[in-house]
């Protein structure tokens, strides 16, 4: 039985492990490095417990195999490579999993893979994803706990993500979003669904309430944290006491929704256990596995090639990509603003001559690994002494621009416009400038992608955009 098993998966398992290897690698890193994905290290108990759970099931199912999941192979290891050559280690995350899940239904068959849909799917949750709902979280928080606390007559000043009461100030941060308790939640909602409910509508009812639950549940949490503050001492709603509570409240939310699940549980129905299926290994059998793994195997080895081969960065001239500077404006070395675009081929910041706004503008030309325009690690300000208040899209001169309206806790205000250029491309939409850096990567072509951005805390936002119409740019 062992060297059946070796002999199905070893193959296309170590192929699909070789070439996931840095994705995967990548993925485990981000598990480690953020608190929102800490529960990923549980999901492959969890897939494990599942399948021990069915064993006796399982061994009654026949286990054939399958083309068309080894055909579909095409479709994640495509949107692999795609990940590979724009650097969005998301695309590499969902390909990587895909791949397993498709490979694996491959070589079990479609009657094993439905009785083990389940525990396939669950591995989605080994991706990191969320950090975009971010800002989303952070405004519902934000506007439940205005509303809960101005229901309780207590009055509120907000600004952006402060929020001001007659004892002290609070900051919804990223860490107040609800990130961590929200797909954490998600992930053992899904699982509570499918051990305690077998009807399909309470088992989506379920898992879309274990998305909701959080949300509002976080939205009281720093109700409560806001109003302890102000009633009782700031200090209990700060530092330790306020990590405290989090870890309490999430506590709290698991076992509410465990409960929840457990009091609205479908009756176990008696069925009979499935038939056993005796499947031997006869000569047309091996043939098909052997078809499969060489449909996965080749399939492996293009990705590979092609992702070589489109990878591998066509670098420019370095003489094509001048330093720019607006007219009346002078080079600085450091600026309060603390843009920070660390892996930049060349950065310039400059400020005005009469000390109205500053330039930032950060150069990509070289090919370099970790070297991104549009990468988390690149920030437009410090978020430790700024929050933002609001964006919207603009325009400046003809192309789309992107205005950031900031504010922090002295009440003071900046505003933020940038753009991206990607080789004669300007847009402030960073999905438009993948698409058009992954059209120059796959057609071999040189990339030249460049941020440019404006500043002032003097400036309105209007007065701003109508001074950098006026700016003509001009070479260093």
């Amino acid at each position: 039985m062992i060297k059946k098993g070796i002999l199905r998966f070893g193959l296309p398992l170590m192929a699909w492990g070789a070439l996931f290897y840095p994705s995967l690698a990548n993925m485990v890193g981000v598990w480690g490095q953020s608190k929102t994905y800490e529960h990923c290290y549980l999901i492959i108990p969890i897939c494990i417990w599942l399948l021990w759970q069915k064993k006796d099931q399982l061994h009654q199912v026949s286990i054939t195999t399958a083309r068309l999941p080894a055909i579909l192979l095409i479709f994640p290891l495509t949107l692999w490579v795609i990940g590979k050559v724009t650097n969005i280690a998301f695309f590499e995350h969902v390909a990587a999993i895909t791949s397993l899940q498709l490979i694996i239904w491959s070589l079990i068959g479609t009657p094993a893979t439905k009785n083990t849909l389940f525990v396939l799917c669950y591995l989605w949750f080994l991706i990191p994803f969320g950090e975009e709902l971010v800002p989303f979280l952070q405004q519902i928080t934000s506007d439940m706990s205005v509303f809960l606390i101005r229901l309780f007559g207590v009055p509120i000043y907000r600004e952006g993500f402060y929020l001001t009461v007659p004892r002290g100030q609070f900051e919804v941060a990223e860490a107040c979003s609800g990130i961590r308790f929200l797909i954490a939640s998600l992930a053992l909602g899904t699982l509570f669904s499918h051990v305690f409910f077998q009807k399909q509508w309470k088992f989506w009812s379920f898992v879309i309430f274990s998305f909701i639950f959080p949300i509002i549940a976080n939205g009281l949490r720093v109700f409560g944290i806001i109003m302890i503050g102000n009633f009782i001492d700031m200090k209990y709603a700060s530092g330790v006491d306020h990590l405290v509570y989090g870890w309490l409240f999430f506590s709290f939310i698991t076992v509410c929704t465990f409960f929840i699940a457990y009091a609205m549980r479908d009756k176990a129905l008696t069925t009979p256990p499935p038939t056993a299926v005796d499947t031997p290994t006869t000569p047309l059998q091996s043939r098909h596995v052997a078809q499969v793994h060489g449909i996965i195997i080749l399939l492996i080895v293009i990705a590979y090639g092609w992702a070589s081969v489109s990878a591998k960065t066509v670098v420019p001239d370095a003489v094509v990509v001048p330093a720019i500077l607006p007219n009346n404006f002078h080079l600085i070395s450091e600026s309060p603003w603390k843009i920070h675009f660390p892996h930049a081929d060349h950065t310039v910041m400059a400020i005005a001559n009469n000390g109205t706004s500053e330039y930032f503008t950060a150069q990509y030309f070289k090919g370099r690994e970790n070297a991104e325009l549009i990468s988390s690690i690149n920030k437009f300000y410090s978020e430790d002494n700024w929050t933002l208040s609001q964006k919207r899209t603009v325009a400046v001169n003809q192309h789309e621009a992107q205005e950031l309206s900031l504010v922090n806790t002295r009440g003071q205000y900046r505003t933020v416009i940038f753009w991206y250029r990607i080789n004669q491309h300007y847009s402030a939409n960073p999905l438009k400038i993948k698409l058009w850096e992954l059209y120059y990567r796959l057609s071999r072509r040189p990339v030249i992608s460049e941020l440019e951005a404006f500043s002032s805390v003097y400036l309105n936002a209007d007065d701003l955009n109508q001074s950098i119409a006026q700016s003509a740019m001009q070479p260093l």
